[in-house]
């Protein structure tokens, strides 16, 4: 059978209003690690809520073994 490359990928900046956007994307194979995850993903929320509420924006994807998170924090609003 085919045989994938694994891959993680980091983009990192600040842009000129002051707002971090991080973009991680990452290949898995399997459920069973986004299942497992679940915990991990819920207790990032739970961190960014109580070090930067109401300034930052979270959003993450997984489709076609690939998950994707995409993070903007408000720097200039704390």
């Amino acid at each position: 059978g085919k045989t994938q490359k694994n891959f993680i990928k980091l983009r990192c900046s600040v842009n000129d209003s002051g707002v971090l956007e991080l973009m991680i994307e990452n290949s898995y194979s399997g459920v069973s690690n986004m299942e497992s995850s679940g915990i991990g993903l819920k207790n990032i929320v739970r961190r960014l809520e109580l070090l930067y509420p109401n300034n930052y924006n979270l959003d993450f994807k997984n489709s076609s073994n690939i998950f994707k998170v995409n993070l903007n924090v408000h720097l200039s609003n704390l």
